[in-house]
């Protein structure tokens, strides 16, 4: 006998009754299909039974699971088509080179390709991987989204610009690609307009006087940020001001709310006219290769990719 080891005796009645019991097993088992036999499929006596064999299911049980799996298979269907035809996912090559500004490992700087905004400078902060809001992206992939602002913040300082920074993160079931936009603005404008009370006063009034949520959430960067202080799952507006202050609004009917909300406020600032945000011009290859070159020279200085190229 090895050392350490108990033995205990197994006595004969301990081996019959496990197969006493898988008799009993078989005989309920039985007795369950003549009563379903005899009274038809309603037949639901299962309150000692919560877990059913397949063929004890009701054709209610099962017709809810075959819509579940319909449900889910639309819904990969959708996330491929949508992944398939994004203008963002780099695979497409549906994005010239032109356009993009710069590249880090995980998030690239781009210009659109509308011109909402005349001659104001207009940038998009675009993860590389095909995730529908900033608030669901990895660790890393948010430091670099990070990077890109105080960079902005520091290159548009230096001409007196603010950089606003906003996204619209809504309609996950058409599988959005997350994007942060980015306009520079005189700091005068900024300040007689008063900006951030304007775009308080807009959220307040979005969703109407019956919102579950806050109104509007103050986005604090010793409280998480905006990954950590709006659920996930949750539709939400979000806005910073060359990341001093910060409101997010989540918003409960996607119905009530339009993906132009910043940009009408900002074009009411910048007098510019709201059929240019409604309607707006492509910008031409030639015109995204001019503007990037010209932008190169003022990034130059604040390009933090550098470092990941030593």
């Amino acid at each position: 006998m090895l050392k350490g080891v108990k033995v205990r005796k197994v006595y004969e009645d301990e081996i019959e009754e496990p197969v006493r019991q898988k008799k009993v097993r078989i005989m309920d088992d039985q007795l369950h299909k003549q009563r379903i036999k005899e009274k038809g499929l309603q037949f639901d006596d299962l309150e000692d039974d919560d877990q059913q064999p397949d063929h004890q299911k009701t054709r209610q049980e099962k017709n809810k699971e075959n819509q579940k799996k319909g449900e889910m298979l639309f819904q990969q269907r959708q996330q491929q088509k949508a992944i398939s035809e994004c203008e963002f996912c780099l695979s497409n090559e549906k994005l010239s080179q032109y356009y993009i500004l710069s590249q880090s490992n995980n998030v690239m700087l781009v210009l659109p390709k509308q011109r909402f905004y005349n001659a104001y400078t207009h940038l998009l902060i675009v993860p590389m991987e095909h995730v529908q809001c900033i608030r669901d992206v990895e660790d890393e992939t948010y430091e670099e989204i990070r990077n890109y602002q105080k960079c902005l913040v520091g290159a548009f300082d230096k001409a007196n610009l603010e950089c606003i920074f906003y996204e619209n993160a809504f309609k996950f079931k058409y599988v959005p690609h997350a994007i942060i936009e980015c306009v520079a603005i005189p700091y005068k404008i900024s300040k007689e307009a008063n900006l951030n009370l304007y775009f308080k006063q807009g959220m307040d009034e979005l969703d109407g006087f019956w919102s579950t949520h806050k109104k509007i959430i103050e986005i604090q960067k010793n409280k998480g940020g905006i990954r950590k202080q709006i659920p996930k799952g949750f539709a939400y507006f979000y806005v910073d001001f060359s990341l001093k202050l910060g409101y997010a609004h989540v918003i409960e009917n996607e119905n009530n709310f339009s993906s132009n909300f910043a940009r009408e406020i900002l074009a009411s600032i910048l007098s510019v006219e709201k059929s240019n945000v409604l309607s707006p011009k492509p910008r031409t290859e030639q015109e995204a290769k001019q503007e990037n070159d010209a932008f190169q020279l003022i990034w130059k200085s604040y390009d933090w990719t550098r470092m990941l190229k030593q």
